[in-house]
């Protein structure tokens, strides 16, 4: 079929329009457009560094030594530990092997002192007054054993309430953030726990039997040595409170430095 020149003019009209459509010139230039990342992927490619075999085995080596000097350092510290355990729990026994054998002696002592009191009573001429000043002083020795019982028997409680928190704190499970400042809590508390069994062992070589110098003055006697007993029970029990208030502090240190305790993380 012949097209009209009329015909042919709007045809070439068209395809001009269509040509110089801003939607033509984008389709043409997406057909020739590359990826824009590929560019970017491939620098980053290039600037990735590749491990070797030799640089892998050579990383590896640094991990395991550093591991094998940590494993080292918690070894050591940990013979040192027990130690220092070992060496606080043997001054203890010998503490109270020391405590045992004073006691022993405390006997033959008291027994030799009260029989030269008996003998120097009865040269009294009021015997009522001599028979109580000899009560009374087997009562101020009594009541001194018996105060001496009561405190070694809270010193053997906060030793083994120490052993305890020992256990705790060096059992890895439990996470101590710094097993450094528990330890030295323990370690006072063991020290506190030894000086205070040593004021114990001191008043326990004490004896408070009367020496009756006259019998004009054996009021004077009795009330001196109760006054003196009882300076001396409080002077040792200090100690005590020493001690109770160490392995307390100890407590709080630990429980702060447990994952999930007081203060703790």
């Amino acid at each position: 079929m012949i097209l009209s020149a009329r015909k042919v003019a709007v045809v070439v009209l068209i395809l001009g329009v269509i040509s110089s459509s801003p939607f033509f010139a984008l389709a043409k230039d997406d057909s020739n457009t590359t990826n824009p990342n590929s560019g970017t992927q491939e620098a980053v490619m290039k600037r990735t560094p590749v491990l070797t075999p030799a640089k892998k085995e050579n990383m590896q080596d640094r991990t395991d030594s550093g591991t094998a000097n940590i494993q080292n350092r918690i070894e050591n510290t940990k013979e040192r530990v027990e130690t220092r355990i070992a060496s606080r729990e043997a001054r203890l026994q010998e503490l109270r092997m020391a405590f045992e054998k004073n006691k022993e002696e405390l006997k033959t002592r008291m027994a030799t002192r009260e029989a030269l009191l008996k003998a120097k009573l009865k040269s009294f001429k009021d015997q009522q007054k001599a028979q109580v000043a000899e009560r009374v002083s087997g009562n101020l020795n009594k009541l001194n054993i018996e105060r001496i019982n009561q405190m070694n028997q809270t010193l053997n409680k906060l030793s083994n309430v120490v052993g305890k928190l020992q256990k705790v704190a060096t059992n890895s499970a439990l996470k101590v953030k710094d097993p450094t400042v528990v330890q030295t809590g323990i370690d006072n508390a063991k020290g506190a726990i030894n000086l205070a069994q040593d004021a114990v062992n001191i008043q326990a070589g004490r004896d408070y039997t009367l020496i009756a110098t006259s019998e004009a003055k054996i009021k004077s006697d009795v009330q001196a040595k109760r006054d003196q007993l009882k300076l001396d029970i409080e002077a040792t029990y200090q100690n005590i409170i020493i001690a109770r208030k160490s392995v307390s502090d100890v407590i709080y240190i630990l429980k702060s430095n447990i994952s999930g305790g007081e203060n703790g993380k």
